[in-house]
């Protein structure tokens, strides 16, 4: 009975709790009066405590006047035994590794096997656009990129074959390989550049393919070609010009060429310009072809060639009344008064004559030149030491003469004596001919002033 009422005495009410009371003490909405007893007056707090159970203070309706004990809610219970703190903390790393470990596996086994989405066929704009409008954008490939274009489809293989994309081709210092010159003239090409190229037999055959690329009793449609300088074998030139009919303007400059290539060359009635200068195996059966049937010839430069006597005779009686410039320069012992004579006397329409380093002829044919030529603008007598200097002095008769081409004739004393009696002439202005040339100056990608890459 005495421990009874010790505990009595214990739980009675003490003063912070009396005044705990009286601030859970408040009013309703309605005005009544309520009291809220809470669980620390009832339990004992050093009895749980003795269990290791905290009590967190509810003070939700709390005055706001008086200050809260601050709680700390992050450890509810206290573990008494530190060591199986530890053991549980490496047990729940343990575990969530191998979770981790395992999501991954699944997830790999689910990207694995994963089922792709069908997709849906999105629509070809470019070709939807019409045939025109395609070509219009094939326009702008450089040749190369054409040619693989090919490749993409039946309608781009069709397209990209049409003779407007291969009008104007540029193979200058290139190696072109066999059956490709075939394929350009396929194509339509009428302006083609091969200018120092390295051309390789068999123009007309492809090793890639059983079938000629270009048939040799099919005729091109050629008009513009330039083979200056270019590295080919004088059968891939025959069989070229064998296929040219439609010829306007050529140029052979330096090449190795025989009477089957020049009878092919005269084939071409419509021959206006021809440029043969340093060519080898030009004869007298060969311009006599060319002289003979190309009469619409306005440009002629048949200079330093292996050309002989007769050869120059054929010209003579034969050379087209339309010429209007010509260049017989290098004929040091074979061009003589006579050839000159007689080349003036049929061809009157001349403007620009072209006779350096032809030491046989003299006074006369600046005597001949000056009674046929009334429309003669350039006259070239460079190294023609047979000619006197006083003798220059007849082209005052000549009031249409502009320019006067004599180097390594006179001194610097003579030459100033003579700029002085020739007024409004022009003594020395060019020492390299461009007559029948097809690029000249820094021109190099056009032909006869005609562009050659789009």
């Amino acid at each position: 009975m005495k421990r009874k009422n010790e505990s009595t005495e214990n739980l009675g009410p003490s003063e912070p709790l009396e005044k705990k009371r009286r601030q859970n003490t408040g009013r309703s909405r309605g005005g009544e009066k309520f009291t809220r007893t809470s669980f620390k007056e009832d339990v004992d707090q050093e009895f749980l405590e003795g269990m290791g159970v905290n009590l967190i203070e509810d003070a939700s309706n709390d005055s706001t006047d008086i200050p809260s004990k601050p709680v700390n809610l992050s450890i509810v219970l206290k573990c008494k035994d530190t060591n199986a703190g530890n053991s549980n903390t490496e047990l729940n790393s343990s575990l969530t590794e191998s979770c981790l470990k395992k999501d991954l596996y699944l997830y790999d086994r689910f990207s694995l096997y994963k089922r792709r989405e069908p997709r849906t066929p999105s629509l070809d704009a470019f070709n939807n656009l019409s045939d025109e409008i395609i070509l219009l954008v094939f326009r702008w490939l450089p040749k190369p990129s054409l040619a693989r274009c090919s490749l993409v489809c039946k309608k781009w293989h069709r397209l990209s074959k049409d003779d407007s994309l291969w009008r104007r081709v540029d193979l200058g210092l290139k190696n072109v390989r066999s059956g490709v010159i075939g394929q350009v003239l396929a194509r339509g090409c009428t302006v083609l550049r091969l200018s120092r190229s390295s051309i390789a037999d068999s123009i007309f055959s492809s090793p890639y393919c059983s079938t000629p690329t270009f048939s040799s009793s099919q005729l091109c449609k050629l008009q513009y070609l330039d083979l200056s300088m270019a590295t080919v074998q004088t059968g891939s030139l025959e069989t070229l010009f064998s296929t040219c009919q439609q010829l306007r303007k050529l140029a052979l400059e330096c090449c190795d060429l025989s009477d089957k290539v020049c009878s092919s060359i005269g084939n071409n009635e419509n021959l206006e310009v021809l440029h043969l200068a340093l060519c080898s195996g030009v004869t007298e059966e060969g311009v006599s072809s060319i002289v003979q049937q190309c009469q619409r010839l306005t440009e002629l430069n048949i200079s330093w060639t292996d050309l002989p006597e007769e050869g120059l005779d054929a010209l003579a009686d034969f050379a087209p009344k339309s010429l209007e410039r010509i260049c017989l320069a290098g004929y040091r012992d074979t061009l003589q008064d006579s050839h000159v004579e007689r080349i003036v006397s049929r061809c009157t329409r001349l403007q620009d004559l072209d006779l350096s380093d032809a030491t046989k002829i003299t006074h006369a044919s600046i005597n001949v030149i000056v009674e046929k030529l009334f429309r003669l603008e350039s006259l070239s007598t460079s190294r023609c030491y047979g000619i006197s200097p006083s003798t220059y002095l007849l082209l005052l008769n000549c009031p249409s003469l502009l320019y006067l081409n004599v180097f390594g004739v006179l001194r610097e004393s003579a030459l100033e004596e003579l700029r002085d009696r020739l007024s409004g002439i022009d003594i020395n202005i060019f020492p390299l001919s461009s007559i029948a040339r097809p690029t000249i100056g820094i021109k190099r990608t056009s032909l006869w002033n005609l562009r050659v890459r789009d």
